[in-house]
Parts: C-alpha cells; sequence; structure tokens
C-alpha cells in the first residue's frame, strides 16, 4: 500500500442539504416496455423504445442490467445506431422522491495517494443524482467512479473485482469543481461504493468508519480504496481496512430520495438477412432421369415444394422452376432464389411401314422418324429400313435426340404364304366347238386370263390353249396357276 502524507486542517466543516425525507414505504413495479419492433433485418439500424410510466414518475433508461448511469430521461428513447449483434436497454421509474445528500465529516487531512472514498449499504432506496471529489485540499481535474459490490470488500492486502462500475469519469476538465450529474438507481440494501481523486491526492477523514444519514436514514460509510490509479483505467482491486484504521477520502454524494422500481428489461437484435444461391444442372435431363439441385448460405432452408435440406434429388415429368428461401435464428429472411431443372421429353418415334403384311419371298420398308439416329434391333441403324423376312418378326428400335435422350417403339409386321392355286378341268381335251369348265382353287380371289373375275370359268377353244389364273389369299399375297386345254 502507498505511502500517505498527511496535511492536517485546521477546521471541520458538514457537506449536507436539508429537505423533508417521506419515510413511507413504498412499492413501484418496473415500467413496462414498448417497441415497434425489436428485431431489424439488416446491417446496422436504430430502434424507438418507449415505457409505461406511473402518475408523477420519472423514467429513466439504461444500458446495463445493475442501472448505473441513466442515458435518458424521457418516456421514450430512440436507441443509437446498432450494428449486428444484440443489446438490452433497461427502464426505471421514481416517484416520490426529495433530494438529500450524504452528511460527510469536515476534512481532516490531504493526502498524496491512490484513489480512495467509502462505501455504505443503502437504507432507502434513492437515485444518486450528483458526485462530487472534495476540493478541500485540491482543485485539480477529479478522476471519480460509484461502483455497487456484490458484498463488502475485503480488508487489505485482500481486495476485490467482484463489482460493476455504475459510473466511472476519469479526467473530467469539463466539471472540475461542480458536481457531476448522473442518474443512478439505488435499491435498499445494495452495497455502494465512491471512489475518487484529484491529481493523486484525496481529501481525508478519520478516524473511520464514520455514522451519519442520508436525510433522516441513518448510514454508516467505511473506508475504501485502490491499488490502482484510475485517470486511464477504471476501478480495480479495491478493498477495505479494519475500524479505527485509515481514513475515509471524502466525496460528495448526492441523491434523489423516493420509491424506485426494478428495471424493466427489453433485448434488441440487429441481424443480417441471410443471401441464398439456387443451383441447378448446367444442361437439360431426360425425361425419367434424376437431376440435383443445391443451395448455398446459412440459415434454415425452405424450397418451394417443401423440403428445408440444401439438396435434393428429384425427377420433374416437365420442366420446373424451384424457389428457395432460408431464415436466421432470429427470423430474418433471406433472398429467394431459383434453379431450374430442364427437362427434355424422350423421343418419340414413329414407325411407318410399306406393307401391312409382307408376303413371303417379298420385300416391305419400315420408315421410322422423331429423333437424331436409330438403332434397330436387327443391327440396322438406317431410318428408313427394307426389310425381306420369311417368317413374321417384331422390330424395335431405338431412337437417341440430339442430347441424348432415348426412346423406342416396335412394330409386328405378318408374313403371310402365298396362296396354292389349282386349275381343274372338266376334261383336259375336248374337240373344237365344245365348251369345257375351269375351276381355281386354293385362294379368295381369282383373275383368269380371259378376264373373268370368278373361280370357275365356261372356255370353248377353237385350238389348243393356255389358261392361267391368278389366286389371291385374305392377305393380298397372288400365286398364278397354268392349264392347256387342247381342242382337237
Amino acid at each position: 500500500m502507498r505511502k500517505n502524507y498527511f496535511k492536517i486542517l485546521p477546521a471541520f466543516f458538514l457537506l449536507a442539504l436539508s429537505s423533508t425525507l417521506v419515510k413511507a414505504q413504498c412499492s413501484l413495479a418496473a415500467p413496462v416496455i414498448m417497441a415497434s419492433s425489436t428485431l431489424i433485418c439488416a446491417s446496422s439500424g436504430s430502434f424507438a423504445l418507449s415505457a409505461s410510466q406511473a402518475p408523477g414518475a420519472v423514467v429513466s433508461w439504461y444500458a446495463n442490467s445493475y442501472g448505473g448511469n441513466a442515458v435518458s430521461n424521457t418516456t421514450g428513447l430512440n436507441t443509437p445506431l446498432m450494428s449486428t449483434g444484440t443489446a438490452s436497454y433497461y427502464a426505471g421509474q421514481v416517484t416520490g422522491s426529495s433530494s438529500q445528500s450524504i452528511a460527510l465529516p469536515a476534512p481532516t487531512a490531504t493526502v498524496s495517494t491512490m484513489p480512495r472514498g467509502y462505501f455504505f449499504t443503502a437504507p432507502t432506496s434513492f437515485v444518486i443524482t450528483g458526485v462530487k471529489v472534495s476540493t478541500a485540499s485540491s482543485s485539480s481535474i477529479p478522476d471519480v467512479a460509484i461502483v455497487k459490490f456484490a458484498a463488502a470488500p475485503p480488508l487489505y492486502p485482500s481486495a476485490t473485482n467482484s463489482f460493476s462500475v455504475l459510473f466511472y469519469d476519469p479526467q473530467d476538465a469539463i466539471n472540475v469543481t461542480n458536481v457531476i450529474s448522473v442518474y443512478i438507481p439505488v435499491n435498499s440494501g445494495d452495497i455502494i461504493g465512491v471512489i475518487g481523486e484529484r491529481n493523486d491526492t484525496s481529501t481525508y477523514y478519520s478516524p473511520q468508519p464514520y455514522s451519519t444519514n442520508l436525510g433522516t436514514y441513518p448510514v454508516t460509510i467505511t473506508r475504501l480504496g485502490s491499488s490502482n490509479y484510475m485517470s486511464n483505467a477504471s476501478p480495480s482491486n479495491l478493498w477495505t481496512e479494519p475500524s479505527g484504521t485509515g481514513n475515509i477520502g471524502l466525496i460528495e454524494l448526492h441523491t434523489s430520495i423516493g420509491c424506485v422500481s426494478p428495471l424493466g428489461q427489453v433485448q434488441l437484435v440487429v441481424s443480417n438477412p441471410p443471401t441464398v444461391t439456387a443451383l441447378g444442372p448446367s444442361s437439360p435431363i431426360c425425361a425419367g432421369d434424376t437431376a440435383v439441385i443445391y443451395v448455398t448460405g446459412s440459415g434454415t432452408f425452405t424450397w418451394s415444394n417443401g423440403p428445408s435440406s440444401n439438396t435434393q434429388t428429384l425427377s420433374p415429368p416437365s420442366s420446373t422452376y424451384y424457389t428457395v428461401k432460408s431464415s436466421n435464428a432470429y427470423g430474418c429472411l433471406s433472398n429467394k432464389d431459383s434453379a431450374e431443372i430442364v427437362v427434355q421429353p424422350l423421343p418419340n418415334l414413329v414407325i411407318t411401314t410399306s406393307n401391312s403384311v409382307i408376303c413371303k419371298g417379298n420385300s416391305g420398308t419400315l420408315t421410322v422418324s422423331g429423333a437424331s439416329s436409330y438403332a434397330w434391333n436387327t443391327g440396322s441403324n438406317d431410318s428408313v429400313y427394307v426389310i425381306t423376312p420369311n417368317l413374321s418378326a417384331t422390330y424395335v428400335v431405338t431412337g437417341i435426340d440430339n442430347i441424348g435422350c432415348m426412346g423406342s417403339d416396335s412394330i409386328t409386321l405378318p408374313v403371310s404364304a402365298l396362296p396354292v392355286v389349282t386349275i381343274t378341268a372338266t376334261k383336259n381335251t375336248i374337240c373344237i366347238g365344245e365348251s369345257d369348265v375351269l375351276t381355281a382353287s386354293g385362294a379368295s380371289t381369282y383373275s383368269w386370263n380371259t378376264g373373268a373375275a370368278t373361280q370357275t370359268i365356261l372356255v370353248t377353244p377353237t385350238g389348243p390353249k393356255t389358261y392361267t389364273a391368278v389366286g389371291t389369299n385374305t392377305a393380298g399375297c397372288t400365286k398364278k396357276s397354268v392349264i392347256t386345254i387342247n381342242a382337237l
């Protein structure tokens, strides 16, 4: 601990403000905080907040859960511009207040030392409205802080950093000798410490602790010291000393005593919306095939066809667009993007034939269309295919279009046997002038070289003569038969 050099001051004085103090018990609810929105989906933004207000109450806003110096003393608050992240704001209110300060003793010494002050347990609820490091021994630029302890500080040489800094004002060149205005709510039972210095000099009173009052509330203030200077760093390593040892650093603490509410809280979020990019196949797919679409980006994805995965394997019946979007953990929605699967229909092959039935030994032509190239099951690759089958057969062709999609078609061609046509005569030899009956058989219809088209004909040759009958079966296949009649 740094050595202390005392300069005894001859006079005692009392720093106190007096007014009527209301000691009645009170209960005041935390303000209800309202906001048009607690979420901004952008890279930055500002929020408009408002708080409910009890009759006659003063509403104050804070950036810390423990209060601290108020950022505003109105029911409405427009927050500073926030970048992406989260922040909380707190609102409290005070009613029935009266101005008081802790009554301090007259100084007894000036000490060149690290920051000194005092701590106390709040005897009631109040708001700290001002603080001033004593100018009894120096009017240099002050360093001052107000803290709230979780428990009373330990005895030196132990020290604690278990406290919240409610206010910290180093090197205040504006309020050098004036009271520094603050607005810090304190609840009954809080352990509050005030500590400061002027150019490494503190004004002291001893012995300590010192029994005084806050308005009409008795309070005991106890020595508080720091092992670090505060001109460029907030207070740290705070401690006290046993009763009767050391001195109290004199720092004025001005308050407004009344009903102090708990703090209401609102959490605000500024979040960049996610960005998504949907990607699909770079070329068409054939009908019946599958393709993969996927999305890059962050958040929870939602596709227009339902799934939430980042990839999908699909086989649409026709060309289809799939739209995707995402939302982040705060509910901010991304842009929408789409991926298309282009579906190429399979080639629609059409086979035509020159004959619906082929007579055995004859040729037929198969013609196929609808694709770019073809392959028959017989090995041919022609679009016009000449066949001479002996038996009925099925011909299958596969066609491939310009992107490789395949279709197929088939045709069954029956092969009909030729009719077996015979001609019979009543007599094969007759006398000139006589008639003969010729009968054809083995077909369905007949055509004679005489011009007749009946199965039986009557002939009267004048000499030897040859007769031909062409028979046609039901498939249209023909065969002829010849007979010679001798007329003598």
